[in-house]
């Protein structure tokens, strides 16, 4: 009896769909998407920085990925005869994250 109930309400789901209709969109709704793509964008945000300020930010997000693969490598090394290397390298590596108490 159930899987009749279960087949029922497929069936009830599936002919929900009959009187649908597909939408139209306004006639002239591809001009207005061009006109828009087109048209010059005066409420955009421009971030405008110096050369030197782009190598700053450069130089900082590699200092930071170096950073961190040598801290992987290290811990990775250190650890490397433990017996389960994956659960001690997450215990240092976030060991600074302590449970915050109620």
């Amino acid at each position: 009896m159930h899987t009749h109930t279960k087949e029922n309400w497929i069936d009830a789901a599936l002919n929900s769909l009959d009187g649908i209709e597909r939408a139209t969109p306004p006639a002239d709704l591809y001009t207005r998407i061009l006109d828009r793509q087109n048209a010059p964008r005066q409420n955009a945000l421009r971030i405008r920085m110096t050369p030197q300020q782009r190598w700053m930010v450069a130089a900082s997000i590699a200092l930071l990925l170096f950073v961190n693969v040598m801290t992987c490598i290290k811990m990775k090394q250190q650890f490397a005869g433990r017996p389960n290397p994956a659960g001690v390298f997450a215990t240092e590596y976030f060991g600074f994250l302590k449970p915050v108490e109620i």
